[in-house]
């Protein structure tokens, strides 16, 4: 089983700065690897293989600013926007009926955005100083992490939506994730395939859990702390946005704000879903039937 670390790294940390420049570097890769593909296809509806783009690629500037092993993830973004293009056709020829129009070919990254970087093991430092972090090549960051065996390092850009006299998004990330992907064995818990549980999604009521065994009492996860929430940040959403310049729709307080209620709902809807588990091994409940 693949499971993901996840560390924030905002705009006040010291190594938000050199994950930005390594970021912006992405870009320019992708955005440089994807016009070799384009005017390559374009004219002869030549299609350029991984292989071949990573050849033509190598020597220019921007494949020299990425190590070796982050370059190539990044032209093998682009390999695969291609293939989602090209799957998007067929699935257009086969049924018209489902797609506003003919699928449009891959563009470009903004200039000026941040594009995903991603270290393979190879591109992770295993000296013995460096035990218990990740350090990325070519960055000089050091994030503390609870893995031993990592598989793979993503840092994942957040953009902002604070600009400054216009309603379109601003480039540039607000903040970073890195993930840290690693193995863990999967060790089958001890149940019972005839012994089922049914849950109920609502809104005040969560989740209403119940089961098919006598003297197992049913118990209900509350919902109005999510809706008391949401509540608070219309609000005060509202607020923010009445102080806001006429054609001005965000600001960098409403991005802080938004952020904030985001990660509130993924962390409430993460101890739910992790506490019904725990008591479904615990009761050794086979089956689980939501509806």
């Amino acid at each position: 089983m693949q499971l993901v670390e996840q560390h924030r790294i905002d705009r006040h940390d010291p190594r938000f700065a050199a994950i930005d420049a390594a970021a912006f570097a992405s870009t320019n890769r992708y955005n440089a690897a994807l016009y070799l593909t384009r005017q390559a296809f374009l004219p002869q509806s030549r299609v350029i293989s991984y292989e071949e783009l990573a050849r033509e690629i190598k020597t220019a500037e921007a494949y020299r600013a990425l190590p070796a092993k982050v370059a190539q993830w990044v032209v093998r973004q682009v390999t695969l926007a291609w293939t989602s293009y090209f799957a998007a056709c067929a699935a257009w020829e086969a049924d018209p009926s489902r797609f506003l129009g003919h699928p449009k070919l891959p563009k470009y990254l903004d200039k000026r955005g941040r594009n995903l970087l991603t270290y393979t093991e190879q591109a992770i430092s295993r000296a013995p100083r460096n035990r218990g972090s990740v350090v990325p090549s070519g960055l000089a960051i050091r994030v503390e992490t609870r893995q031993a065996a990592i598989e793979q390092v993503r840092i994942v850009p957040h953009a902002s939506h604070r600009t400054p006299r216009t309603t379109r998004l601003a480039p540039h990330a607000s903040h970073y994730t890195l993930e840290v992907l690693y193995e863990r064995l999967v060790i089958p818990a001890e149940v019972d395939p005839a012994r089922t549980v049914g849950i109920d999604i609502g809104l005040n009521t969560l989740a209403a859990v119940t089961s098919n065994q006598p003297g197992v009492m049913p118990f209900l996860v509350q919902g109005r702390p999510l809706k008391a929430l949401n509540q608070w940040y219309n609000k005060r959403r509202a607020q923010l946005q009445a102080k806001l310049p006429e054609g001005v729709y965000a600001s960098r307080q409403l991005d802080i704000l938004t952020d904030k209620r985001q990660r509130q709902i993924t962390s409430y809807l993460h101890v739910a879903s992790r506490r019904i588990v725990q008591w479904l091994v615990e009761q050794r409940i086979g089956a689980l039937v939501i509806g």
